[in-house]
């Protein structure tokens, strides 16, 4: 019996997020749309009196907007790879946002785990306690904007994913791709 040589395998990325943390980023997305509405709220009441204020306000509002937009897509964001002979595709997806990234199997010089980022601490942190929050702020934007724990590389292109994973989870996936490759590859 012949064996089918193109199914596709798909293998679903978990994160590490903890439920609390979702919820502090729907919380914050939440506080930010609210600021939205009532910057553009502003920018309507003034717009006759005092038009730079008001155009001052539609731009807060769209800072806002930006601002609580990637808090509510990194609350809803999931990963997944799908996996056939031929191609690796890397899929991210949102609220509203679905981006795909393919790469052909034969061209992929590694697939390897890569720990999360250095960010540096911000200026205003302080060892003992963070009076000011300044500290804790910049680790929020730095778990936003995070690229990932897994590197997929091509001579053309490098992709990171697997955004906020623990190392065995990411070796997991790892061992997953390279037994797939493997077996294509027969």
């Amino acid at each position: 019996m012949e064996e089918n040589r193109n199914l596709e395998t798909r293998i679903d990325i978990q994160s590490d997020y903890k439920s609390i943390l979702k919820f502090g980023f729907g919380l914050t997305a939440f506080f930010f749309f609210v600021a939205v509405c009532m910057f553009i709220l502003l920018g309507i009441l003034y717009f006759d009196n005092e038009p730079f204020s008001s155009i001052t306000y539609f731009g807060a509002s769209i800072f806002f907007f930006i601002v609580g937009r990637n808090y509510m897509s990194n609350t809803f964001y999931k990963e997944y790879i799908i996996l056939n002979n031929e191609k690796i595709k890397v899929v991210y997806k949102s609220l509203g946002k679905l981006i795909e990234n393919e790469f052909e199997l034969k061209k992929v010089k590694y697939i390897k785990f890569v720990d999360t980022e250095n960010f540096t601490n911000h200026p205003l942190d302080s060892a003992t306690m963070d009076y000011t929050g300044f500290g804790a702020s910049e680790k929020e934007l730095q778990k936003i904007i995070s690229d990932g724990t897994i590197e997929i590389a091509t001579t053309e292109t490098k992709l990171r994913f697997g955004k906020d994973i623990p190392s065995w989870e990411a070796e997991k996936v790892i061992d997953e791709i390279n037994n797939y490759r493997n077996k294509a590859n027969r």
